[in-house]
């Protein structure tokens, strides 16, 4: 059996598997878009009477399996093969989007490795990694070695070089995805979302979780500051956009003005039901707060809380926790919130530590 006998036999099983993976994708999501809940709850983390049909993004995906299987199947399955003479323009076209297909599917597994904490997704995520594998091998020209033309007669010399350069490329790519994926899930997640709290804060209840009892972004960061209690809490509490700042990236967070390095009177007043912004466009509501001691802000829906818990340890020595409660409805901002939030609390959390322990 020759070589190029055993490749196309390797690229039409290939074929099958992805045409297969393509028409459940297709009809899953038209099921989904129609308002069908199969399998969506655990997918989604969230209870099938909270997820109303989705029509415009089911109805996107549903056109992108589609465009994909007809990219399948002219540059692949068709008689004239995408890398041969005849409609070349066109074959070369669907290459290229089967390429852009790949790519977009392998983005889509680290989203679902990185951006949910549902079993569900973990379980879509090797589905994306093996339909872009797939769609990778089967956009590579095929091995065809020395061989008279079956469409047009001439000799036609198919050289394996580039072909092995892709692969290789793609290999060490794929192989930096995977292990990227793996540090940034198993390493960075565990580490960033504690980041500085003890097994004993990251478990204790505080006040607001309530608020968001669903949540299925939860990350708790803590750190002791050298000050009293009363001397934290009044920087926490002038916190806010166009207030005092979050004393964090201001360029990101408050408009590029840059956050207070003292007491702003004003802003010290503040009660239950008042209003803090956190960007032009929203903010949170005071729901609970007990002087020097616990601070609890949450949307006006209760999909998102954000809890300061302060705690006298020592003489002049305060530990303030941070927790952050929200229930993220989709993949991409799962991922956005558990891999860049991080930079903004911690930059937030040793900004009050030195802005205290400046004044003081």
């Amino acid at each position: 059996m020759t070589r190029s006998h055993t490749d196309g036999q390797a690229r039409r099983r290939a074929a099958i598997t992805l045409a297969v993976i393509m028409v459940f994708g297709a009809v899953l999501h038209a099921y989904w878009a129609m308002g069908g809940t199969w399998l969506l709850p655990t997918i989604m983390n969230a209870p099938s009477g909270e997820l109303p049909p989705d029509i415009v993004s089911g109805s996107i995906a549903v056109v992108l399996w589609i465009l994909a299987g007809i990219m399948l199947t002219v540059a692949v399955l068709s008689p004239v093969r995408a890398y041969g003479t005849k409609s070349q323009l066109i074959q070369k076209i669907c290459v290229v989007g089967l390429w852009c297909f790949s790519l977009l599917m392998l983005a889509f597994a680290v989203f679902n490795i990185l951006g949910s904490q549902s079993l569900g997704r973990l379980v879509l995520a090797p589905i994306y990694l093996l339909t872009g594998t797939l769609t990778i091998y089967l956009a590579l020209p095929p091995y065809r070695g020395h061989r008279a033309s079956a469409y047009n007669g001439d000799t036609r010399r198919y050289t394996t070089r580039f072909a092995k350069r892709v692969i290789r490329i793609t290999s060490y790519i794929s192989l930096f995805v995977i292990t990227a994926a793996g540090i940034l899930y198993f390493v960075y997640l565990p580490w960033n979302l504690r980041w500085g709290a003890t097994d004993e804060e990251v478990n204790r209840a505080l006040a607001g979780d309530a608020i968001c009892a669903d949540a299925n972004f939860n990350p708790t960061r803590a750190v002791t500051i050298n000050a009293p209690p009363e001397d934290v809490w009044s920087w926490i509490i002038q916190i806010g956009y166009k207030r005092a700042g979050f004393y964090s990236y201001d360029f990101i967070d408050n408009a590029g003005i840059p956050s207070a390095t003292h007491i702003i009177s004003e802003y010290q007043n503040v009660k239950v039901g008042d209003y803090i912004p956190l960007d032009s466009s929203g903010g949170l509501i005071v729901r609970e707060m007990e002087p020097n001691s616990l601070f609890v802000l949450a949307s006006e829906s209760g999909f998102l809380t954000w809890t300061w818990d302060l705690r006298e340890t020592g003489p002049r020595k305060t530990r303030v926790v941070s927790r952050v409660r929200a229930r993220l409805g989709d993949t991409q901002m799962k991922f956005i919130w558990n891999t860049f939030e991080f930079f903004m609390m911690w930059k937030c959390l040793l900004g009050i530590n030195k802005r205290v322990e400046y004044v003081n």
